[in-house]
């Protein structure tokens, strides 16, 4: 028993930490696009902010930015730490391209 309340503890402790991930309000867990692309947007030393494009019609631009449950720009180690995380949605990079100055990541659903 008392193993069992360490773990609802640590769980709890946890859940409060992490924040949803989403786009044009949309969780990320919630996509179900066969292919993405993800663009960084550096605004400063290391915060980047991103942003996806899933074919959705974008009424804003700032539709496009990943953001947390209260609408604010999540900030990333770089673009690649974030195609790093879409392959735990099961998504794999497909291209690299750029486009002007930015870097373009094709990913595809595996």
């Amino acid at each position: 028993m008392k193993q069992l309340l360490i773990s609802v503890a640590i769980v709890a402790a946890f859940s409060g930490s992490l924040r949803a991930q989403m786009v044009n309000k949309i969780p990320l867990s919630g996509l179900r696009a066969d292919y993405i692309e993800i663009r960084a947007e550096y605004s400063g030393y290391r915060e980047t902010a991103i942003e996806l494009e899933y074919g959705q019609s974008n009424k804003k631009y700032n539709d496009t930015y990943v953001r947390d449950e209260t609408g604010k720009k999540m900030e990333f180690n770089s673009a690649l730490d974030f195609v790093n995380k879409m392959k735990n949605y099961g998504y794999e990079l497909l291209q690299v391209y750029i486009d002007g100055t930015k870097k373009n990541y094709v990913m595809k659903r595996k």
